[in-house]
């Protein structure tokens, strides 16, 4: 089995921290990039991984994504059209975690046909998810 490159945006984050713990823990699965926007982690490695933070808008970010297979979005709605917008020119999935998203990067996620996979998944909890299914 080919092991899968990740990199996680918000990796310092509510959800990005257990998202990162997850990936060290389950084989076939390798960090490769973790974009933070905390100021405060800079000069920091991801607790157990030995790989830095990056901080987002310093030219970083398309090298990781690039080097990835998927990208993972927990950061804010402020910055996520960025993320997609980076994810279509690198032809990268992504799966995107992010909450309160406006209506024009939902309708543009919703009505447009980007060419690469993406997930919009606004609470990774299973049973919201299940329960948002069937409304």
């Amino acid at each position: 089995m080919e092991t899968v490159k990740v990199t996680v945006i918000g990796a310092d984050g509510r959800m990005g921290r257990p998202i990162v713990q997850t990936i060290k823990r389950t084989h076939g699965i390798k960090l490769v990039g973790a974009i933070e926007a905390n100021e405060a982690v800079m000069g920091h490695t991801v607790p157990g991984i030995e790989l830095p933070f990056t901080l987002p808008g310093r030219g970083e970010s398309e090298s990781l994504f690039s080097k990835s297979d998927v990208i993972i979005d927990v950061s804010g709605p402020k910055v996520t059209m960025k993320h997609i917008t980076l994810a279509l020119k690198t032809k990268k999935p992504l799966v995107i975690g992010t909450t309160g998203l406006d209506d024009e990067t939902t309708d543009f996620l919703k009505g447009t046909n980007l060419g690469i996979p993406c997930v919009l998944a606004a609470n990774f909890s299973l049973i919201v998810n299940l329960v948002g299914g069937f409304i």
